[in-house]
């Protein structure tokens, strides 16, 4: 009965923990008060969520101490950010927020640590799209049912459904998300494909009411992705001129947006400036290169006290607290050193996910893959890389770290074909195989052990 009970009770944890990362429900009580939330400001419930899951991430990697800091050891250029953004508080314009804020970083890579180091890959994408689904289909239910509740009443954002989340853009990052999980499980669960068709026209259903362009233009690339993708499997000089085809595909759409950029974007909805970006872009950088060895500070810069934004406020003509570019945001808060470390991290799980799905090593590879590229794509309008406490950090670090692991499990076997006397292997390794072998999931179960091998 305990051995039954502990694993359930793990699953539920982390589908609620997953909740909680993807913004869920933390807003509902405030809403239903009537009270609206400032720029700058996050709800108290969000805070009070993120205590209760700091101490369970705790007790959990506790239960599985070894298990977790072998994977972490994996951690790479993650880990250094993570250092880099505590050392940062020393120089913060902010050092308290700077601090608070360093918290949820680590909460979110610590507990996609512990992911890894108790579940394959393919299991986290499961659980991570029940959460998802879980958090879609009740926005549905809540904007249907209760549209004072799940339907967003400012006046530029009115009729735009928000559902159990705090804004319309939340809800359209959920359905992002959505298609990247529902999507792999439809090609890789035959036996389920009619619940994951429905998860994924639900997804994009929701996309269309919350208004959000970025959610619904992301889907289009995540789509069009996954069509071109298995092109890079093909033998010899086929896969040669897809690739050529694809390269050419790209520098046409690329040579028709920039002609056609401000027709495309009014079609769309949108303004030529991307509702103002562009030009504060230029501001921001004008900034940033004044400060470029180290920056504000983590998640120091967009701050109340910071005369920089006040000045950028004036010239803007709004109140903008991110730079809607987690490039330009990561120049600003870290400098040049943070902005190289967080590029590198994402460059290095496309690449490392690219070779693994030419090579047909893993099963997951095209989602990680897809994942990336939907990753950067996405934070050159928005700030979602390296974004501290949320879901999309929670699935970068997991397929990050695993990525690494898989490549250190080829160099140890390597090390064992010529192995010196003497030189023990870490017998983790055997728990990352070089090519997986379908099942994943019955190949790491506890067994009154960690899922590593070692005793709890």
């Amino acid at each position: 009965m305990r051995r039954s009970f502990r694993p359930a009770a793990e699953t539920t944890f982390c589908v609620v923990a997953l909740l909680t990362f993807l913004g869920a429900y933390t807003s509902i009580p405030l809403r239903l008060q009537g009270i609206e939330l400032q720029g700058g400001e996050s709800s108290p419930f969000n805070a009070a969520a993120n205590t209760v899951l700091l101490a369970g991430v705790i007790v959990l990697i506790a239960l599985r101490r070894r298990d977790f800091v072998f994977v972490a050891r994996h951690g790479g250029t993650v880990n250094l950010f993570l250092l880099f953004g505590l050392v940062s508080i020393l120089w913060s314009h902010s050092p308290e927020i700077s601090a608070r804020r360093w918290v949820p970083l680590l909460l979110s890579v610590a507990f996609a640590y512990y992911l890894v180091a108790s579940y394959p890959v393919e299991r986290i994408i499961r659980l991570s799209a029940v959460a998802v689904g879980i958090a879609l289909v009740t926005s549905a239910a809540v904007a249907l049912a209760v549209p004072s509740l799940g339907v967003m009443s400012e006046a530029n954002l009115a009729g735009s459904w928000c559902g159990v989340f705090g804004h319309k853009n939340q809800l359209g990052g959920a359905t992002i998300m959505g298609v990247l999980c529902f999507g792999w499980l439809w090609r890789h669960e035959p036996r389920r494909r009619l619940l994951h068709t429905f998860f994924l026209l639900l997804c994009l259903f929701l996309a269309v009411m919350s208004k959000s362009r970025t959610a619904q233009m992301t889907i289009l690339v995540i789509t069009s992705f996954s069509i071109f993708l298995p092109a890079l499997r093909l033998p010899g000089l086929v896969k040669v001129w897809a690739a050529y085809g694809m390269i050419v595909t790209c520098l046409a759409f690329g040579t028709i947006l920039l002609f056609f950029f401000g027709d495309i974007m009014e079609a769309l909805g949108k303004d030529a400036s991307l509702t103002g970006r562009v030009p504060i872009w230029t501001s921001l950088l004008d900034i940033g290169s004044e400060r470029v060895l180290g920056g504000y500070g983590y998640n120091a810069f967009f701050v109340s006290t910071n005369p920089e934004v006040q000045n950028v406020w004036r010239s803007s003509g709004w109140e903008m607290w991110s730079a809607h570019n987690s490039f330009i945001e990561l120049l600003l808060d870290l400098g040049i050193p943070g902005l190289t470390l967080a590029v590198w991290a994402l460059g290095e799980l496309i690449w490392r996910s690219l070779q693994a799905w030419i090579a047909d090593t893993l099963t997951w590879a095209s989602f990680a893959t897809i994942y990336g590229i939907t990753y950067c794509l996405a934070s050159m309008t928005e700030d979602v890389l390296f974004r501290n406490g949320d879901m999309q950090l929670v699935v970068f670090s997991s397929i990050f770290v695993a990525l690494r692991l898989r490549a250190a499990a080829k160099a140890a076997a390597i090390q064992v074909s010529s192995l010196r006397p003497g030189v023990r292997l870490h017998p983790s390794y055997n728990f990352y195989p070089l090519k997986d072998d379908g099942d994943a999931d019955n190949r790491r179960q506890p067994n009154g052990h960690g899922n590593l091998g070692y005793p709890i």
